[in-house]
């Protein structure tokens, strides 16, 4: 009979296993070039991949200097493929299916034809284009697009060029992790899962536009290796009182329902603006697994795993923001900001896994119910001084307090037993918790200077002092009694200060 941390060991493995196939599985490639009527590369047209059924967004990109574009991780489906650029008519592609037979489609050149309204000399006013291309980064405009209405700001992110979104909410910018997510130019000093609730409960109606940009410019800290996400929240321009509310509701095995609102008032001395929003979640996900092992150096089966886990997670999310900027001069602005999050919520995981030997006899069942409860809330309150001068050049000073708190209780109970229910070992039992809490103070002066043939300079410079205090608990029952696991218990205390200059260069536009 196998030990119960054999048992242990193949539940952990199964489960990462099963994790990493279905984020790869059902999912293809798509690629392309686009050129003018006159063959000349199509550099820099905003591409985007439609649902074939209902012209749906799926994902945007732009084409590069040679005209080609590509689409990955993009699931099995029918599509089509709309290119729009400056100057041009809009083209599309025809239908295509991408499934196991066509996992990586490459499709037909599309030509673009000169826009013929422009070569009558018709005046034509348009919006923004939903994507930009800027030396450096890439602009989605979210303000007045169609993703704006109903959406997430994360689903509005994995719509976006370059971003793909794993299924435990990390964020990768042109297949490499390690990206920093900032908000009106502010980190948010979250983990990628923490980051990710909040994302998924701001309204996309809230954004003005996201910045992805892969050569961040000196006044963001040099934090993330893969680049920066900027995501830039609508300001109130119009003079006098403003707000808005929104709410929605759907509803599948379970329900999911948010709500928000904002006011905003402006005249020419200050403006004051406040907003919140909530958001509710449940899911349920199954999910089986079948593993076979097999004797050494032999095709003869020795034992066969089959697990069917059922995990149903639960989240509730506030966010809330206010602030005021006072309009000292013409090129002066003082102001303030504080914002928040307060996020709670369960994942609860039930495991039986039934062990057979070659004949398909049980030899043994075990099952796991494991559940992970979670409390976290951050804070920042921000003060902010802008001048501009009349030739272009720009101070801003910034002062910052952020605040975070997280506590996680947890509990892990596995019972063994025969084919018949006999237990075969004493039941597994695990609990803890773990408070964290994290205070950071910052301050952060930079300076843009424009400079002939379209160039910056950018300098700065910034001063951050970081509190942590992470206190990991966890016991185990033994012996009819709950004892200290010192495998997994830890108490740590992280003190930072961090002085350093910004980044210091030039910068074309």
């Amino acid at each position: 009979m196998k030990s119960l941390s054999f048992y242990l060991i193949l539940l952990s493995l199964s489960f990462y296993a099963a994790k990493a196939f279905a984020q790869s599985e059902n999912r293809g490639e798509i690629s392309g070039k686009i050129v003018s009527n006159g063959g000349t590369p199509g550099a820099f047209a905003t591409v985007t991949l439609l649902k074939a059924a209902d012209s749906a967004l799926v994902k945007g990109a732009i084409s590069d200097e040679d005209g080609k574009y590509q689409f990955i991780h993009i699931p099995y489906g029918k599509y089509l493929i709309a290119v729009s650029m400056i100057g041009m008519d809009k083209a599309y592609s025809s239908a295509f299916s991408l499934n196991a037979d066509h996992h990586e489609t490459i499709l037909p050149v599309i030509t673009l034809e000169p826009d013929t309204k422009l070569l009558k000399g018709v005046e034509v006013s348009a919006a923004k284009p939903f994507i930009q291309h800027k030396p450096g980064q890439t602009i989605v405009n979210v303000e007045n697009s169609p993703v704006s209405a109903g959406n997430t700001v994360m689903e509005v992110l994995e719509k976006s060029p370059g971003i793909f979104v794993d299924q435990d909410g990390n964020i990768s910018l042109n297949g490499k992790s390690g990206v920093n997510v900032m908000i009106n130019g502010q980190p948010t000093h979250l983990s990628s899962s923490q980051l990710a609730t909040i994302l998924k409960a701001m309204p996309a109606s809230a954004v003005s536009q996201i910045e992805l940009m892969t050569q961040p410019p000196a006044k963001y800290s040099a934090e993330g290796t893969a680049g920066l996400i900027n995501i830039v929240l609508k300001k109130n321009t119009a003079l006098g009182f403003n707000g808005s509310l929104t709410a929605g509701a759907g509803y599948g095995q379970y329900p999911k329902y948010n709500a928000g609102g904002s006011i905003n008032y402006k005249n020419e001395k200050f403006s004051l603006y406040a907003n919140y929003n909530f958001a509710h979640t449940e899911n349920k996900f199954e999910m089986d697994i079948n593993r076979y092992f097999y004797k050494p150096y032999s095709k003869l089966l020795e034992t066969n795993m089959q697990q069917s886990s059922l995990m149903k997670p639960d989240n509730n999310n506030h966010t809330a923001q206010a602030g005021m900027d006072f309009y000292l001069t013409p090129n002066q602005t003082l102001g303030f900001v504080v914002n928040g999050s307060i996020n709670s919520g369960n994942f609860d995981t039930y495991s039986p896994v039934h062990f057979m030997d070659g004949s398909g006899n049980t030899d043994s069942i075990s099952t796991s119910t494991n559940h992970i409860g979670y409390n976290w809330q951050n804070g920042r309150a921000n003060l902010h001084y802008t001048i501009n001068s009349d030739k272009g050049s720009s101070l801003t000073t910034n002062l910052d307090y952020n605040r975070f708190y997280m506590s996680m209780p947890q509990s892990l109970f596995t019972n063994v037993t025969d084919a018949q229910g006999n237990i075969l070992h004493d039941p597994y039992q695990n609990k803890g918790r773990q408070p964290s809490t994290i205070n950071i103070y910052a301050a952060k002066l930079d300076y843009v200077h424009p400079m002939k043939h379209e160039l910056k300079l950018e300098a700065g410079v910034k001063y951050s002092f970081v509190n942590s205090d992470n206190n990991s608990q966890f016991e185990v029952y033994r012996n009819d009694k709950w004892v200290n696991d010192p495998g997994n218990t830890n108490h740590f205390i992280y003190k930072e200060n961090h002085y350093c200059p910004s980044k210091i260069g030039g910068k074309i536009g």
